[in-house]
């Protein structure tokens, strides 16, 4: 025996995960009939791998380069200013993260972590990994998770790539924007 129920608006939430070397493209799609399921199961989309790739929320594996003779030192570098970094309340909503990094279970330890950016022509997230971090991996899984599913869509203006600087505390949750560090000639 079926239930038949009338017929309602449809709300659909589709992650677009673009090639990589050894990964197709790859889509994930949420359907439900009630709007605000979309808002609250949208970090689910943080949390796919497909097939042994890295997961999204994940950082990925850093390069090692072989020298071949004496290491030279590096050129200094003065950071190129970027004028047109969003303020904090348009990258996130940080109430919401605060409420979720509160009532963690385990709790998310004092540390930091660096999370990269990366935004689409239309505003909408295409990249994010940890650039940088000394809390464990699980932790770091975490808090980008519940950072990453709190995102605002970008500004026109913005810069379609930046750094978010989250520090975990006792009385709270600390945020930063920080440029991609690039040298001025």
């Amino acid at each position: 025996m079926s239930v038949r129920q009338p017929a309602g608006g449809r709300y659909v939430a589709v992650a677009r995960f673009f090639s990589t070397a050894s990964q197709r493209e790859s889509f994930i799609a949420y359907q439900t009939n009630i709007q605000s399921d979309v808002s609250s199961m949208r970090q689910l989309f943080w949390t796919a791998s497909f097939g042994g790739d890295t997961p999204v929320a994940e950082a990925a594996p850093a390069t090692q380069v072989a020298a071949s003779g004496p290491a030279t030192p590096a050129a200094a570098c003065t950071p190129r200013p970027e004028p047109n970094l969003p303020d904090l309340d348009a990258v996130v909503d940080s109430s919401v993260v605060q409420m979720l990094v509160a009532n963690a279970a385990p709790p998310i330890p004092k540390g930091f972590e660096v999370i990269s950016l990366k935004f689409d022509d239309q505003g909408g997230v295409s990249g994010i990994s940890v650039a940088e971090s000394d809390l464990p991996d699980p932790t770091q899984r975490q808090l980008t998770t519940l950072v990453a599913s709190n995102l605002k869509q970008k500004d026109a203006k913005a810069p379609s790539s930046f750094l978010l600087r989250v520090e975990t505390q006792a009385p709270g949750v600390r945020y930063q924007v920080l440029p991609i560090a690039s040298c001025a000639p």
